[in-house]
């Protein structure tokens, strides 16, 4: 009878550990494998302070200028034609914006947070670490704006040639079909690219400053308000979206749960 008892009562802590595993499959994975904070040994936020104020501003990384082969042969159309494109020396985030980040800017300028992921009703305030997520291309240029007048250089979005530049050598987060969890990943969790770039594909979409166009030899496509490029795969999407050369776009003003940032600057 004993032994009976010991079996349920044993049974029933599996299951609720199996529950409780699932419910914080991401955080338990990450303490477990990656523990970030750890791994490349920065603070809580990913990021550093404004002169003489408490705004969280973006780590920036100073890229060398050069030329490269932007496109893919391999890739849709709108990755074509493979063209030589030159890079003047640009710097670009480390990580991508955090949500800690974008709540320093939201107080700063009594801005609305972002709405809640439908993969979580409390994201943006329970995880300071991820990614800001449901932020439009319009909001990023405020953004932009806002941290030009308080970090003392001149922050804006990438363009499309620098990002691909930085992320081209990149190799996708999560596991090997990118489904690795039920939301983003903390930045920094996986390895960095040759730039010491964290996260630059697969972790969300990352909004780049240029009009969409549907091929390389298009320079100017006739449209009333342009749509907007973005980069790098989310978390959501299988691993072949997640290249350096792959583009999709999306209207400026609207925000989505797999849509994100990370910002640039002219030294």
């Amino acid at each position: 009878m004993q032994t009976q008892s010991s079996k349920k009562y044993l049974l029933i802590l599996t299951l609720l550990f199996v529950i409780l595993l699932q419910l914080n499959y991401q955080r338990v994975y990450s303490f477990i494998f990656i523990n970030p904070e750890k791994k490349i040994g920065l603070g809580s936020n990913y990021g550093t302070q404004a002169p003489g104020s408490d705004y969280l501003l973006p780590e920036m990384v100073r890229i060398a200028g050069g030329s490269f082969k932007m496109g893919s042969e391999h890739g849709e159309a709108d990755e074509q034609p493979v063209h030589l494109e030159e890079i003047k020396d640009f710097e670009i985030g480390r990580f991508e914006v955090t949500n800690a980040q974008w709540r320093s800017y939201c107080d700063a300028v009594g801005k609305n947070y972002p709405p809640n992921s439908k993969f979580s009703k409390n994201y943006f305030l329970e995880n300071p670490n991820h990614p800001v997520v449901n932020v439009s291309w319009d909001e990023a240029q405020d953004y932009c704006r806002w941290l030009s007048q308080v970090g003392g250089k001149q922050y804006r979005l990438p363009t499309e040639a620098e990002w691909e530049y930085a992320a081209s050598d990149s190799e996708v987060g999560r596991f090997n079909n990118n489904r690795g969890g039920a939301s983003t990943a903390v930045v920094g969790s996986y390895d960095p690219n040759r730039y010491q770039l964290y996260d630059m594909l697969g972790n969300v979409w990352e909004w780049c400053q240029d009009n969409y166009t549907s091929s390389y030899s298009v320079k100017n496509q006739p449209e009333r308000r342009p749509r907007k490029v973005l980069r790098g795969g989310s978390w959501g999407d299988p691993k072949i979206l997640c290249t350096a050369s792959n583009r999709i776009h999306f209207e400026p003003k609207y925000r989505y749960r797999f849509y994100g940032l990370r910002v640039a600057a002219t030294p």
